[in-house]
């Protein structure tokens, strides 16, 4: 898919998709700032048993 569209209608249509999110601002904040958070850890290979603990707390 990546070699067929450029790269502007690639961004265009990642930015719809995330525009139609289903959920409540607050919410799709919460994970943004978790998941940019888990990112920038410098655990990795941990990062997604992190994911998971934290999403169990914060739900």
């Amino acid at each position: 898919m990546w070699r067929r569209w450029g790269f502007i209608r690639q961004a265009k249509l990642l930015l719809l998709r995330f525009l139609r999110l289903r959920g409540q601002p607050d919410e799709i904040a919460k994970g943004f700032a978790l998941g940019i958070f888990i990112g920038m850890t410098p655990t990795l290979g941990f990062q997604m048993i992190l994911a998971v603990f934290f999403r169990h707390v914060t739900a």
